[in-house]
């Protein structure tokens, strides 16, 4: 049986309005899709326009250039060049914000009627997707979904990604409101460098395509943050907002 499901659209303005009344039905909305769907699509934020198509832009421009400049600038291993999707996964962070182009092929999964729905591209918003140590936060109240991108189109498909999976040494325990007694939370506290890392060993060790670095100390970290004249390096952040076409 095929889904019939489609991902809430949230009026973000109404939170953003100040109005208790409609802050509280933008709350209500979030609540329900991150309980039913952990899915949504967000309209109205302030972020403008002109900056996200500046942004598609400069995607456009980027994986238009040769392979050859391309790679002195990612540093990036090479990609299949028929690859036309992403598939199956749940992400394993706190949160994802995701701005779509104008091709379709985002899709998720729906345990009930277990078939796909899709998530199709509404013009300048932006999809909230909830991942693995959400869900462990809530307790399982809010839903990590699988999700999938499969372009069946004849045209490039580009998209933005921005993941947070928070501070690192923040530890990610139960949310009281999440359970009746604390003998009810189905996860031991864990800081958010302890859970990712441990992803990242499970998901890329395995393949011997990633490595991950030794654990360090906060103090140790600023080190290595800190300049040959105690100006601030120039560093990569894992949760920083990446660029996809396919």
């Amino acid at each position: 049986m095929s889904s019939v499901k489609c991902p809430p659209v949230v009026d973000f303005s109404d939170y953003l309005s100040g109005d208790a009344e409609r802050m509280k039905r933008c709350a209500d909305q979030i609540g329900q899709a991150c309980k039913t769907q952990g899915l949504f699509q967000i309209i109205n934020h302030p972020i403008p326009a002109s900056l996200q198509k500046e942004m598609f832009k400069m995607s456009k421009y980027f994986f238009a250039i040769p392979l050859e400049e391309k790679m002195k600038l990612d540093k990036a291993p090479n990609a299949d060049a028929l690859q036309r999707g992403i598939g199956a996964h749940r992400d394993f962070g706190i949160i994802t914000l995701l701005l779509q182009g104008d091709v379709p092929g985002l899709e998720v999964w729906d345990e009930e009627t277990k078939s796909y729905y899709d998530a199709p591209p509404v013009e300048g918003a932006y999809v909230v997707n909830l991942g693995n140590l959400f869900e462990q936060w809530t307790n399982d109240k809010y839903l990590s979904n699988v999700h999938r991108v499969i372009n069946k189109s004849s045209q490039e498909r580009y998209s933005i990604p921005s993941n947070y999976n928070g501070n690192p040494d923040f530890i990610i325990k139960c949310i009281e409101t999440c359970r009746a007694r604390p003998e009810d939370e189905k996860y031991a506290p864990i800081s958010v460098e302890d859970y990712v890392r441990q992803k990242y060993e499970d998901v890329y060790g395995r393949v011997g395509i990633y490595k991950v670095a030794e654990k360090t100390t906060s103090d140790e970290r600023e080190q290595q943050h800190l300049g040959e004249e105690g100006r601030l390096d120039r560093t990569v952040n894992a949760s920083a907002p990446g660029v996809r076409a396919y």
